[in-house]
């Protein structure tokens, strides 16, 4: 149970042998000094998913990553919108060039120069000369709901950054404008789904021109986008705004009161 881990027993995950896949979403008690473990040596985690930890930074999430961004393939960081959670850690998680999947959905405090620092991952000699400009050319699923710093320089030089990029969330993003979306639609022709719900700049009559360009994508928005504002959009069934619960009708054909 994620009530149940606390940094003690997080300490002592660090320490096991052959870890290549690590889940301790909603661990609420577990902070950064839990993490600390993680920096004394790399592992080989494939796999991580740290989904709603609301007790750590992003320098702790940092450390983390750094430990095993030469193995990481999917990271699941999502639902964290604590003011500490900023975008420090992109820096190090850039680094991570063999990343397939990545989520950080509801993380707002994320500034636009953290998702920035993502595509300018670079391998560097002895000397920490720059040899070659990477980023994460594998990425494939991008999760990025609920980021409402994110600005459309920055999205779409991640997205370029990638070469095989087929999934791609922006619920909320409510920065960006036609202009990335278009340069994203034009220039990934590998994308097959695209969330643009929550987006004031896309227009039905600018989704259309979207639909045109590429038939074959499918686009995600919503016919209704006037929500409750208490909704943060990362849940279903949505439910729009001043609409009340019908009242249930009792069985017929029930006995009279005498």
């Amino acid at each position: 149970m994620p009530k149940g881990i606390t940094n003690s027993i997080v300490d002592l995950i660090s320490q096991a042998q052959n870890l290549n896949f690590l889940d301790i979403s909603h661990a609420k008690q577990v902070t950064d000094e839990g993490l600390l473990g993680f920096n004394e040596r790399p592992i080989g985690i494939k796999k991580l998913f740290v989904n709603g930890l609301t007790g750590i930074s992003a320098a702790g999430l940092s450390e983390l990553i750094n430990a095993c961004k030469g193995s990481l393939r999917i990271l699941e960081a999502a639902l964290m919108d604590q003011e500490t959670m900023t975008g420090a850690f992109c820096q190090t998680l850039s680094q991570a060039f063999g990343l397939e999947e990545l989520d950080l959905s509801g993380n707002s405090s994320i500034g636009d120069d953290g998702i920035a620092s993502l595509p300018k991952g670079e391998t560097k000699d002895e000397q920490g000369k720059t040899l070659e400009v990477i980023g994460l050319p594998r990425l494939r699923v991008l999760k990025l709901n609920g980021l409402v710093k994110t600005t459309d320089h920055s999205l779409l030089k991640l997205c370029q950054t990638s070469r095989v990029l087929e999934h791609l969330e922006l619920t909320r993003c409510e920065l960006l404008t036609e202009y990335s979306i278009d340069g994203i639609i034009k220039g990934c022709t590998s994308l097959v789904f695209l969330d643009l719900n929550g987006i004031p700049a896309i227009t039905p009559a600018q989704l259309e021109v979207f639909r045109q360009l590429r038939p074959d994508l499918m686009i995600r928005r919503y016919l209704y986008q006037n929500i409750d504002p208490k909704d943060n959009d990362l849940r279903v069934p949505r439910r729009l705004m001043g609409e009340k619960k019908k009242k249930k009708k009792g069985k017929k054909g029930g006995k009279k009161k005498k």
